[in-house]
């Protein structure tokens, strides 16, 4: 509040406000009124056609089947437009091809060793070796 106990802005004691106060008291809402004399009908029920499908799935339908017609030109009128400067066919074009996706890192193989590397990484053989069976590759350490 002011130093002089108005509530107002204005430079007359908020004489003003009061005024605007008291003629939105005596009039009636405006929103009120209208709502008030409408008639409530209920919600509008809708019968689907023979075929199972409604009014919007046959919409879709014949859409599909236009775009499917004529993909060739729709894709290189998008093209023109975008080079042409349209950004929001541009924005278009890039979310169909998918190009603002983040790509899926590669699949990672399987960890560890190949067989030949695993063989190749373990210790010679240690024991005996029976020279009638033949020369496996395998020398005594030398000492």
């Amino acid at each position: 509040m002011r130093a002089n106990g108005s509530g107002g802005l204005a430079g007359n004691g908020g004489q003003m406000a009061e005024v605007w106060k008291k003629r939105r008291k005596q009039q009636p809402s405006k929103t009120a009124s209208r709502t008030a004399n409408r008639k409530s009908s209920g919600a509008i029920k809708t019968q689907p056609a023979a075929g199972g499908q409604d009014a919007g799935d046959r919409l879709r339908a014949e859409i599909n089947k236009a775009v499917k017609a004529n993909s060739r030109k729709i894709a290189k009128a998008m093209v023109d437009r975008t080079i042409g400067g349209n950004a929001g066919v541009a924005r278009l074009l890039v979310d169909f091809t998918g190009a603002n996706k983040q790509q899926k890192p590669p699949a990672k193989k399987p960890g560890g060793l190949s067989m030949a590397q695993g063989l190749a990484s373990e210790p010679p053989w240690q024991g005996a070796v029976d020279p009638d069976d033949g020369d496996f590759g395998v020398r005594e350490p030398e000492v």
